[in-house]
């Protein structure tokens, strides 16, 4: 397991250790295997070798399936195989992780564009983690969530806090109105300006 985490945390730099990675994918041990998947997503397009290997992954229980998609995506940009995951992953409003689905819908950038109605929902979560990361995830996707400003707005005043984790690790502390503000800011300047949002 540290090997694979090394590996995780090494990104591209790790390629050498794609084949070693994709024998991990058969481990006995689920969290190998589910570490192992997000080590060849870090090491992007070198680890195309790996796709076969990792697309059975998909059909997992949401945790896995959500971050082989973004794993999948990560190297290949394969964006109609893997967004439809990822907004299904969202929408399943009792999972564990399901915040990390809008984490990585907001990494994708404009190519998540299909999922600003589902991300536009998910800010109004009464889990805190998953409204936070969706508020942010639409500030990635920048000027193409324009749709999503009024909501944005209405949000400004919510303080909770989301404070996801991972393996111990807190991961996108912010409170909801800051991470309002900073999507605003990302996406729409002229209503930021108007919403007195710095």
């Amino acid at each position: 397991m540290r090997a694979v985490v090394a590996f995780r945390e090494m990104g591209p730099s790790a390629r050498q250790a794609v084949p070693a990675l994709m024998e991990r994918l058969r481990d006995k041990d689920a969290t190998i295997r589910l570490h192992s998947a997000i080590a060849l997503g870090n090491i992007g397009p070198d680890a195309r070798a790996a796709v076969p290997a990792l697309k059975p992954f998909l059909k997992e229980k949401h945790t896995v399936r959500v971050y082989t998609a973004i794993a999948i995506w990560k190297i290949e940009h394969n964006t109609p195989e893997t967004l439809p995951v990822l907004e299904q992953g969202l929408q399943e409003e009792n999972a564990k992780f399901r915040w990390a689905a809008a984490v990585f819908l907001g990494e994708m950038g404009p190519a998540a564009e299909h999922a600003i109605p589902l991300l536009e929902k998910a800010t109004q979560s009464a889990d805190k983690e998953t409204a936070s990361c969706a508020v942010q995830a639409l500030g990635r996707l920048g000027p193409s969530a324009k749709q999503a400003v009024p909501d944005l707005t209405a949000l400004l005043k919510d303080l909770a806090m989301g404070s996801p984790t991972i393996m111990g690790r807190g991961f996108g502390q912010e409170s909801v109105s800051n991470a309002a503000a900073n999507a605003i800011a990302q996406i729409d300047p002229e209503a930021a300006a108007k919403a007195s949002v710095k």
